[in-house]
């Protein structure tokens, strides 16, 4: 007697779409929006076919940003996160040198520090937080302010200074 003819398993329905809520850390009404954000999520929505579909959010609508940006994306608050390393100062100590004010010359320079640092940070950043990087940017100007004149590096003595991203 020849052995039954197994049954094909069922095809599993497809999945989807799925959201992705994005987290920024600009304004509502910024530039941004329309020059970046909103081209970018149309652009991941054409090529997933419609399988994600972005919602950009700004600053604070999914709850508080900035600084906390990681601890809201491990919890699920949203699903993509625009992380600037400095405003997170402590959670990543082995690119700590990136946002010394003045050491890069052009975002050229700002980038190539990024790619010859990749490793670190894609591993940091999966290893403390479980999440991965899919894009990165930076900036080539920044603008130290001070309080009060100063003409050369000793004026910085015993002064707090910070700046974020390169």
């Amino acid at each position: 007697m020849p052995a039954p003819v197994p049954t094909p398993a069922p095809v599993p329905a497809p999945v989807g779409p799925f959201e992705w809520k994005v987290d920024t850390i600009d304004a509502a009404g910024h530039a941004v929006f329309e020059d970046f954000w909103y081209p970018w999520a149309k652009e991941i929505e054409e090529k997933t076919g419609g399988m994600v579909k972005p919602t950009i959010y700004p600053v604070g609508a999914l709850g508080y940003g900035g600084s906390q940006q990681l601890v809201l994306l491990q919890a699920g608050i949203h699903d993509v996160a625009q992380v600037i390393t400095g405003w997170n100062t402590g959670h990543f100590p082995d690119l700590a040198f990136m946002d010394l004010p003045a050491l890069f010359r052009s975002g050229e320079e700002v980038h190539d520090g990024w790619k010859a640092t990749q490793y670190v940070w894609e591993r940091e950043l999966f290893s403390r937080f479980g999440v991965h990087p899919i894009m990165y940017t930076s900036n080539d100007e920044q603008i130290p302010l001070s309080s009060k004149k100063l003409t050369c590096l000793d004026d910085l003595k015993g002064q707090k200074v910070r700046v974020f991203s390169s």
